[in-house]
């Protein structure tokens, strides 16, 4: 794997553990610690979604160096070589589910109504 890719992996493998703690200890403690949990799973997601933003916007650079308006020089393809996708579309996915655990964590361990 590319070197920048090790950090926002790391971080995204981390995000989906820190739900997992935060889901656990939403059963065994208090219903609370789940969208808790979830804020800092999100958070984490974000920051891989912006070191893959800086390593696009530095390949794209690289890539299109020393062309310009008055130059004829051809630019390359500028898609990103994987795993860059499936990094991106993982904390993209993470993401929604941390917002959407942070958002209505708390009624997964609601009670249900009663029927009086």
């Amino acid at each position: 794997m590319d070197k920048r890719y090790i950090l926002p992996t790391a971080l995204l493998v981390l995000a989906a553990v820190v739900l997992v703690v935060a889901f656990a200890a939403g059963v065994y403690y208090a219903a609370h610690w789940f969208p808790r949990g979830a804020s800092v799973v999100i958070f984490l997601a974000a920051a891989a979604e912006y070191l893959l933003s800086q390593a696009e916007s530095l390949e794209i650079n690289k890539r299109t160096a020393g062309i310009g308006g008055l130059s004829c020089g051809m630019i390359e393809n500028l898609d990103m070589p994987e795993p860059f996708g499936t990094i991106r579309r993982s904390a993209h996915i993470i993401i929604g589910v941390g917002t959407l655990a942070w958002g209505f964590g708390d009624l997964i361990f609601a009670a249900p109504p009663s029927c009086q």
